[in-house]
């Protein structure tokens, strides 16, 4: 669990009363919990009252289900609970997960991290399904697991306190979303795919969904600070198609400050000196033209 100082006090700025005021004009949180609530009282209507399990039949992941036809339990499974604790847990993570980044991020954008994060744990429990025990998936714990781990990806860098046993912890948020993503593979390999293993948590999905919360958001959040210290090479091919030799290609160094062109421009002439002028590609001839420009 997260918190942080700042949540009392803008909680009471917000205005109060009814699910609105509770909410604090969150959009994609608040129809979250909404959708999963609602659910789950009909699921337990048609169970208790009527005897029926067509909730289930209907919308609960499964191999053979997706056999049948029904695509739509890729994302359906998550709008089902077993009994009140199992929804009371999960929707607790949408909440605190979800409101820290709604208001990062948006609501449009925390939305589509928790849909593909709950496509991302169906994804990774349908082949652990096929090694491990055969069963159904429900439940919306592999959207609120990548909604926490999206924040935390997004908040990598900052010092955070958790609730670990009831015990406030300050952790980096990078090192607890590791912490995290440990624990849930240990959960994978000794307690779904193991020969001994009984089922019962979806640790598969679980971490399908940290790796969907993830790459989410970086993708869709578009947040400059995830792709910080990312470095990636800059190059351009010449006008020649195909595969061709390393002398096919020409490559273009970044020379934004004045001592890197200086020193791009030293190494020229001193080509030029060794080998003559003829030598030097059109990048160099160009460099040499722009560093006079610009190093007047």
């Amino acid at each position: 669990m997260i918190y942080d100082r700042g949540y009392f006090s803008q909680s009471q700025k917000k205005s109060a009363g009814g699910v609105g005021g509770f909410f604090g004009g969150l959009v994609a949180v608040k129809f979250i919990i909404m959708a999963n609530i609602a659910f789950f009282l009909l699921d337990i209507l048609l169970r208790n009252f009527a005897g029926s399990d067509v909730m289930a039949s209907y919308f609960a992941l499964s191999l053979g289900h997706l056999a049948e036809g029904k695509i739509w339990t890729l994302l359906t499974y998550s709008l089902l609970h077993e009994n009140f604790f199992h929804i009371a847990v999960n929707m607790l993570v949408v909440f605190l997960a979800g409101r820290l980044l709604e208001e990062r991020a948006g609501a449009a954008k925390t939305a589509a991290v928790y849909l593909l994060s709950v496509l991302g744990g169906a994804l990774l429990f349908l082949p652990a399904n096929l090694i491990g025990t055969k069963s159904m998936l429900i439940g919306a714990s592999a959207g609120a697991i990548g909604l926490l781990a999206a924040f935390l990806f997004m908040a990598r860098k900052e010092q955070m306190t958790f609730l670990i046993l009831f015990f406030p912890v300050n952790l980096n948020a990078m090192l607890m979303l590791k912490i995290m993503a440990a624990f849930e593979f240990f959960g994978l390999i000794f307690f779904e795919l193991a020969p001994f293993a009984s089922g019962g948590i979806g640790f598969s999905a679980h971490l399908g969904g940290i790796c969907a919360g993830v790459l989410s958001s970086l993708f869709i959040t578009g947040d400059a600070k995830n792709l910080e210290g990312i470095k990636l090479p800059k190059f351009s091919r010449n006008k020649k198609r195909g595969m061709g030799s390393a002398s096919d290609y020409s490559f273009k160094i970044d020379l934004s400050s004045d001592e890197e062109l200086r020193a791009e421009v030293d190494r020229i002439l001193d080509k030029v000196s060794a080998s003559g002028f003829h030598t030097l590609t059109d990048a160099e001839k160009d460099t040499l033209s722009r560093a006079k420009e610009r190093l007047k």
